[in-house]
């Protein structure tokens, strides 16, 4: 699970139980390759098995990626491209295995679909995944949709201001740039100052923590808070509009945010939808685990054993 300021790696068996995870932290990508080598031989190793028995590697990553080349084209969040061959270096050091690289959120979606219980019998599904950027898991007909190009679910460069604020990606207005974690935390302090603990300034997960607590606890913060709520709630209405899916799930760490943040989103496209009537599920994600390496997990082993996805 590739991240800003390095990658999660998780080890799961073949039920798909994760045996164990662990977050290893580096700025320099250009080592990315060799890293992700080394840290799944000791993974591997420190869950008692052998290299022979690790059958399969996902990795999953925020950006835009050439699914047919194992190239990422362009990310928002990390600093990487098209240039870099790290899945490369990942094939030759592990040559007799299912190696696949693929979009976070895509996992991500494809974990609530395999474990969430109330998503039973729902073949139809989006996964909204809102962190540093955001972007959307498609399933349809019980299958991860992924485009012609495997470009679908880029929803993070939904515009919703043609005025608004210039997008990386070129564009302005992106719900990205408006309704990402920094521009909340961002939005708070320009408001309510700098967030310290002790007077002491504190890290950008520290920070969010503070103001997601603050909103469930007490209230506070509530019109940055459902400023967002709003916008990505405009943005939902549109994917809904284009894809009628039978639930939408809203992950990453704006889940923490809990059920205040979600009846907002849910009282703002009941009154703008198209269908106001309509019963679709609408949830935040209950997965305790890490949502991209258990998707990965899963698909790995859908692919190996031929399990229709």
């Amino acid at each position: 699970d590739l991240q800003p300021g390095g990658f999660n790696i998780g080890c799961f068996d073949l039920t798909c139980r994760p045996v164990h995870e662990i977050n290893i932290r580096t700025q320099d990508f250009r080592n990315l390759g060799n890293m992700v080598c080394s840290e799944t031989d000791k993974i591997v190793r420190e869950c008692g098995y052998e290299r022979e028995n690790l059958l399969g590697i996902c990795i999953g990553a925020p950006g835009i990626i050439d699914r047919s080349r194992h190239r990422i084209v362009s990310s928002t969040i990390l600093p990487i491209d098209r240039t870099s061959a790290f899945y490369d270096e990942i094939t030759e050091r592990f040559p007799n295995i299912a190696v696949d690289l693929m979009n976070e959120s895509s996992l991500s979606a494809y974990t609530e679909k395999e474990f969430n219980k109330e998503l039973a019998g729902i073949e139809n599904l989006l996964f909204i995944d809102v962190h540093e950027g955001i972007g959307a898991g498609i399933i349809i007909n019980g299958k991860i949709y992924e485009g012609a190009d495997s470009l679908a679910g880029e929803f993070g460069h939904v515009s919703i201001d043609v005025n608004g604020p210039l997008c990386k990606c070129g564009s302005r207005g992106c719900l990205e740039v408006m309704a990402n974690i920094p521009a909340l935390v961002k939005d708070v302090e320009i408001t309510h100052g700098k967030i310290l603990v002790d007077d002491s300034p504190v890290d950008y997960d520290k920070r969010f923590s503070i103001i997601a607590n603050g909103y469930k606890e007490e209230g506070r913060f509530r019109n940055e808070v459902e400023t967002t709520a709003n916008y990505i709630a405009y943005g939902i209405n549109s994917a809904v509009n284009l894809m009628n899916p039978g639930a939408v799930v809203i992950g990453g760490k704006i889940k923490l945010m809990g059920d205040g943040f979600l009846e907002k989103v849910r009282s703002v496209i009941k009154r703008i939808g198209l269908y106001k009537d309509r019963e679709m599920k609408i949830l935040l994600s209950q997965y305790n685990g890490n949502p991209v390496t258990a998707g990965g997990a899963r698909h790995i082993f859908n692919e190996l054993f031929e399990v229709r996805e």
